[in-house]
């Protein structure tokens, strides 16, 4: 099981945070790798409510996926839960956002879990990498859009990066630079698994 927790204080009313923030068809603006976030159930959000979901990792082509709502509080906490961290892992990845009202600002906290399942389990430090970050630009982008930056820096560069069919395209630097950190982070992964396992023999 992968967890990171991440507090953040939005400088805004509890009420008008909660609002944003529970409707996840607003996903897209926090989330880099989301492209739209529909809502498929009718009447209000409760427990039980599925929203479709089309999303663009990293060097691939759009994928679907259904978000449940799994906890509803009006003004104090949301939680949802989908199958999957990537298209190349299978598990269940489960968010929490919890809601502390502070006179005129709230204190936000995200606690995101990812259980990935069977030999996908062996990708934990690599997946963990790339989800604290994931989870701490999320964080960012969630203050930004509630306290009404008008930036959308979509920061992950997810959404500008070509898909596998479009490799023979010149990369942007952008692209450049989020390939490279992700090479680093590989070659960093192998070395340390080969470390481990020569100490074991």
């Amino acid at each position: 099981m992968i967890k990171e927790t991440l507090d953040v204080i939005i400088n805004r009313r509890t009420e008008d945070v909660f609002a944003i923030l529970s409707d996840l068809t607003n996903r897209p603006k926090w989330e880099p790798a989301v492209v739209r976030t529909k809502k498929i159930s009718v009447g209000p959000v409760r427990v039980g409510t599925e929203y479709l979901e089309v999303y663009q990792p990293i060097l691939t082509e759009r994928t679907k996926r259904t978000i449940v709502v799994a906890e509803h509080d009006l003004n104090k906490n949301i939680s949802y839960s989908y199958e999957g961290f990537s298209p190349f892992t299978k598990g269940t990845t489960s968010i929490r956002h919890t809601f502390v009202s502070h006179d005129d600002s709230t204190e936000l906290t995200v606690e995101s879990k990812v259980a990935l399942r069977g030999i996908f389990k062996l990708g934990d430090p690599l997946v963990a990498f790339s989800h604290r970050r994931q989870v701490k630009r999320a964080c960012d982008s969630m203050k930004k859009l509630c306290e009404g930056d008008p930036r959308d820096d979509r920061y992950y560069g997810y959404s500008s990066l070509p898909v596998l069919s479009d490799l023979s395209k010149p990369l942007t630097p952008d692209q450049q630079n989020v390939l490279l950190e992700l090479y680093k982070e590989i070659c960093t992964s192998t070395l340390r698994r080969k470390s481990t396992g020569s100490l074991n023999h």
